[in-house]
């Protein structure tokens, strides 16, 4: 599963709740929920003195306006010719090359369906 893979109906439905001001619930499954859309980059959860609390980052807030999450690669802008690219940190060189390699992967599964890369080294593979 990826970051951007659509959220179910559950997730989505807390997403929204706590972007209006809701509370987490002590539910398990609610927890479980929070905590998945944590690692994913909607929320932020936040153990403080027993009490657990979640708040709704950009990615989420930009989630429930667009319907899908700020880095997936279907909905990513081709730059325009000529414009200037924004500098990249040097920890995130690596990042941008595995998305963009990762990108152009999937953009290769969507046309063909099916993709063999015989051989691939260790980067490929992961």
């Amino acid at each position: 599963m990826h970051r951007w893979s659509p959220l179910n109906g559950r997730r989505r439905e807390l997403l929204r709740r706590l972007d209006a001001g809701g509370e987490l619930g002590s539910a398990s499954a609610e927890r479980l929920s929070a905590h998945a859309l944590r690692d994913r980059g909607p929320l932020v959860v936040v153990r403080r003195d027993g009490a657990v609390r979640a708040e709704v980052t950009e990615a989420g807030k930009f989630y429930l306006e667009h319907g899908h999450h700020p880095e997936d690669p279907r909905y990513a802008a081709a730059p325009q010719e000529g414009a200037e690219k924004a500098p990249v940190a040097y920890s995130e060189r690596a990042l941008v090359g595995a998305r963009r390699a990762t990108a152009e992967l999937i953009e290769r599964l969507v046309a063909e369906r099916r993709v063999v890369v015989p051989g691939p080294d260790e980067a490929t593979e992961a």
